[in-house]
């Protein structure tokens, strides 16, 4: 059983994950954050001294982030996105990168799902020679599942059964990617509140094509504005910036980003969040 926790406790608790991360927590979110507190005490006991430690220790710190950023996410997801990337992102980079690696970043990988489904596309447009996807998350514990590559079926609810059979192994109620797959993705720890990028000493920097889709409506309006700086700053010329359907427009934050807006194409080099969602940034 959860202990329960003071509210001061969750807004100091909540001020400095804000602090650390960029991350909001209106009445909904705060919730989760308590019941992920309330576990932690329930091991910890005291309030006091399970904040001070918060603010100190790495491993509690993550432990809690794991409990307040937990997505929902699955391979293939954004149907609409994900045919626009296969049909005209990735021949449009193929032709336009000349001989270099392709490189794609997962900015916000959660549980590996997102840059799975990216090598698979990559697969299959003939590109497993010469792309590298980058694969990021604020989670350790997120990305550490990701490595593991095993899914439930859950997971593959939006899988075309023929990419399933092909890229898949079943085990009992799980479902393995082949090493065809996950060898094109590596995957790092990469707080995009606060860590730096574009940057050589991480490998994030001269990206072709980002995904960072449903992650900047946790942030706060100032952290997203420092972030889409960064983003914009991070693409090579020509490339392709693609958001969530539930994310803010780039333009409102960000200069250099007024090609973009919801519900449609932003120009060339850039694509469009489904249902009216934001659209991607042209980089051209």
């Amino acid at each position: 059983m959860n202990q329960a926790v003071p509210a001061g406790a969750v807004k100091a608790a909540a001020e400095l994950l804000s602090r650390r991360t960029g991350l909001v927590f209106p009445e909904p979110r705060r919730r989760a954050l308590a019941d992920g507190m309330g576990k932690a005490l329930g091991r910890a006991g005291d309030v006091d001294a399970y904040l001070t430690r918060l603010a100190t220790e790495a491993a509690l710190f993550d432990e809690l982030v794991a409990e307040v950023t937990v997505g929902e996410t699955y391979f293939f997801r954004e149907p609409e996105q994900v045919a626009t990337i296969r049909n005209r992102v990735l021949p449009d980079l193929g032709r336009h990168v000349g001989g270099r690696p392709l490189r794609i970043w997962s900015a916000g990988c959660a549980s590996g799902e997102e840059p799975y489904t990216l090598a698979i596309l990559a697969l299959e447009a003939g590109l497993a020679d010469r792309v590298h996807i980058l694969a990021t998350d604020l989670s350790r514990a997120a990305l550490a599942g990701a490595q593991r590559a095993r899914y439930t079926r859950w997971s593959l609810r939006a899988t075309p059964a023929e990419a399933c059979a092909r890229y898949f192994r079943q085990s009992q109620a799980e479902f393995e990617l082949v090493p065809a797959v996950r060898e094109l993705v590596e995957f790092g720890y990469h707080n995009l509140a606060a860590d730096a990028y574009p940057s050589l000493c991480n490998g994030i920097w001269g990206i072709d094509l980002i995904l960072c889709r449903n992650v900047l409506i946790y942030l706060d309006p100032a952290t997203i504005a420092r972030v889409a700086r960064q983003l914009l700053a991070t693409l090579t010329p020509g490339g392709w910036l693609v958001l969530g359907a539930s994310d803010p427009p780039l333009a409102d934050f960000a200069s250099g980003g007024s090609g973009c807006r919801p519900g449609g194409p932003a120009g060339t080099g850039s694509t469009a969040g489904p249902g009216g969602g934001s659209a991607g940034v042209p980089a051209r």
